[in-house]
């Protein structure tokens, strides 16, 4: 009866085991199981980050879409900001392409108008903050009854070293729509240089000096993308 009994606690432990080895093997796969669908998640996430890190550009949600609001045409810096059929959205702006030309406050910087130096962009127009008097000293600023003078709305006379164009204290030396004379805008492809156009050109070059300006005059402005080659002795005025 010893041997029996023993022989009977021996089976027993031993399918115990197996039955455990199986429940361990099984809660393994079930771990394996697991794992492959937190893996499908994660994958999930990371092809949606390799998507949007392709695209090289950062996403806004507008609606539904996911846009690029620096170049966008449909929303162009905002959502909805909506671009002509003449423009391009260049770093969240809407800007005139140049085949339909620039005009005299603007400059043709990789087929897309900006503003000269010296102008800023307000309502889809080159202004110069300092002396006009819908945009004085900001876009959207309007001086009533006054003069804007050095960007502030003022009453009285222009500063000694400023000429008063259409109502606008201007300098006769630098001011692109009134270069050496009211009235006189400079080219499109000319700066206002001591009251007399200049030919002016883009550049390849980020910054100066730049070799491409072969002797004419190498200018560099924050608010422009490239360097300027300008045909005079000294560079215009910001």
């Amino acid at each position: 009866m010893s041997r029996g009994w023993t022989a009977l606690a021996s089976a027993a432990l031993l399918a115990a085991c197996i039955t455990e080895f199986e429940v361990v093997s099984g809660t393994g796969s079930g771990s394996d199981g697991a794992s492959g669908e937190a893996s499908d998640a994660t994958g999930a996430t990371a092809d949606g980050g390799e998507s949007e890190s392709e695209s090289g550009a950062p996403c806004s949600e507008c609606g539904e879409e996911c846009v690029d609001l620096s170049s966008d045409p449909r929303n162009c810096g905002e959502c909805g900001r909506d671009c002509d059929g003449d423009e391009r959205c260049v770093s969240g702006e809407c800007r005139l392409e140049c085949g339909g030309g620039c005009g005299a406050t603007a400059i043709c910087v990789d087929d897309s108008c900006v503003c000269k130096p010296g102008l800023s962009g307000c309502d889809g127009a080159c202004v110069d903050l300092d002396a006009d008097a819908e945009h004085c000293g900001a876009c959207g600023v309007a001086c009533e009854g006054t003069t804007c003078i050095n960007g502030q709305c003022q009453t009285g006379a222009c500063d000694p070293a400023q000429t008063s164009c259409a109502g606008a204290c201007v300098d006769l030396e630098s001011a692109t729509e009134h270069c050496g004379a009211c009235d006189n805008p400079c080219a499109q492809d000319e700066l206002c240089v001591e009251g007399n156009c200049r030919d002016v050109s883009a550049s390849a070059c980020a910054s100066c000096p730049c070799e491409e300006c072969d002797g004419d005059r190498c200018c560099a402005y924050e608010s422009l993308p490239t360097a300027l080659c300008v045909e005079a002795d000294e560079c215009p005025a910001p």
